[in-house]
């Protein structure tokens, strides 16, 4: 499992700040067009980090997480 101090948490992190804010513009962006108010749905890894998926769960209406048939991590 990687700690909070590795270099991987830290870029994860990072790139959150960019890809999270980027998720819920495209979600206001999609509900702004959808004359039908679809629902939008997320699929998550089963690893994924459930701090991250909170920031955005406010904005969707479904999601789900998966285990993948090839990871490349080991289990």
């Amino acid at each position: 499992m990687v700690g909070a101090d590795t270099w991987c948490s830290q870029l994860c992190r990072a790139k959150a700040k960019v890809i999270i804010p980027n998720i819920i513009d495209a979600v206001i962006f999609i509900r702004s067009i959808d004359p039908y108010n679809r629902q939008i749905w997320i699929n998550e890894a089963s690893r994924s980090d459930l701090a991250y998926m909170r920031q955005y769960l406010d904005f969707i209406d479904i999601t789900g997480a998966d285990n993948y048939p090839i990871s490349n991590k080991p289990d």
